[in-house]
């Protein structure tokens, strides 16, 4: 599963997980630019897990890092964008701690880490000489699969329950 265009969040609490997938709309979908509007939902292959898809470039990281911090739980997030504008992201919340690897094309290929790694990461990568190969869509894939997502089955992006709609408006 291609997940280019996409942000993902996981909240991981046993109790109650929340997971936010943002997606990068097409041109050709319109999205007012005085709106926010957010999908909830279950996925078949993971039902301890809400996910949330939003139009949001940057997966409403303002709400991952809200969620994270106000609920106190095990948190994680993935980025990949689509198009010209190349950027891969994996950022996390442990005990307070924070952790952000980031990649992205400006006038040139930057790699940003803060915080401690995690053992599931390839850090072995972000050694690489060639800076746009530190971080990748397939490696962000790998992370959510060692805390127990698998977002490469296509089980993941369907539910059989409800989906809960959010639309947030304001006037200019």
């Amino acid at each position: 599963m291609d997940v280019k265009g996409c942000s993902l969040l996981i909240l991981d609490v046993r109790s109650y997980l929340f997971l936010i997938y943002s997606h990068y709309y097409h041109e050709k979908e319109y999205v007012s630019p005085n709106s926010y509007t957010a999908f909830f939902y279950r996925p078949l292959n993971a039902p301890d897990f809400v996910c949330m898809r939003t139009p949001l470039e940057d997966g409403w990281q303002t709400l991952f890092n809200v969620l994270s911090l106000e609920l106190a739980v095990e948190s994680y997030r993935i980025s990949a964008s689509s198009g010209k504008d190349d950027f891969y992201c994996f950022q996390s919340y442990q005990q307070g701690k924070e952790r952000v690897v980031y990649l992205m094309k400006d006038t040139k290929w930057i790699f940003y880490e803060k915080g401690e790694r995690l053992p599931f990461e390839q850090s072995e990568a972000y050694a690489k000489r060639r800076v746009r190969d530190r971080l990748n869509e397939p490696m962000l894939m790998d992370y959510l699969l060692k805390v127990g997502l698998n977002a490469r089955h296509s089980l993941f992006y369907h539910s059989e329950d409800n989906i809960l709609v959010f639309y947030y408006t304001w006037e200019s």
